[in-house]
């Protein structure tokens, strides 16, 4: 695991649809784009992260 993801030390629940939605909102619409499983990128960590913060409010 890439260092910068060894202080999530939490999951964070989100509501049905959220990745879809999340998708659509970063361009990547049809069946073959898909929210990758194993994240070593720290951008893309943050943004899902700060995006399923708000989502859980």
């Amino acid at each position: 695991m890439a260092a910068f993801a060894a202080g999530l030390d939490r999951a964070l629940a989100v509501p049905p649809g959220f990745f879809p939605a999340w998708l659509r909102r970063h361009g990547r619409r049809g069946g073959r784009n898909k929210v990758p499983r194993v994240v070593n990128d720290e951008v893309l960590l943050d943004d899902l992260v700060a995006a399923a913060e708000r989502a859980d409010r």
